[in-house]
């Protein structure tokens, strides 16, 4: 069985629309990792700084990536 079209006129995803939507997402993953750092700190303390500044990591990793 043929597979969906991945390139050529037939494809919707294009390599603008996949950069804007990493640069979007990837902008989320920061901004919950610092709203976690926040509440985390508000709270106390805990496990939440660990887990907020990986998403922080990550999100600006990627974004890294994306736009070096």
């Amino acid at each position: 069985m043929p597979g969906p079209p991945r390139s050529g006129p037939e494809s919707r995803v294009t390599p603008d629309l996949r950069r804007r939507t990493t640069t979007i997402l990837s902008s989320i993953i920061v901004v919950l990792g610092i709203v976690l750092l926040v509440e985390t700190a508000v709270a106390g303390g805990g496990v939440g700084y660990v887990f907020g500044g990986l998403l922080v990591l990550a999100g600006a990793g990627r974004l890294y990536v994306l736009h070096r």
